[in-house]
């Protein structure tokens, strides 16, 4: 029986929808505009590809102790 866990994997769509903004951010240049939004994208900035990366690690560690 496969166990999931479901906090690393709603961690991981955080982080992949986190470095998604940040890249579209900086992809289109949006620099100037909603203040809201680019609030959003400067939250995320940095945060999302360091989480993804300990999520990363921590699912290689989970994978080597089990088998």
């Amino acid at each position: 029986m496969n166990h999931r866990l479901i906090g690393l994997d709603l961690a991981r769509v955080f982080s992949i929808f986190g470095m998604m903004v940040v890249n579209y951010h900086f992809g289109f240049g949006a620099f100037q505009g909603n203040k809201i939004l680019l609030e959003i994208a400067n939250f995320f900035n940095g945060r999302a590809s360091a989480t993804f990366v300990i999520l990363a690690g921590m699912g290689l560690i989970l994978f080597a102790k089990k088998n």
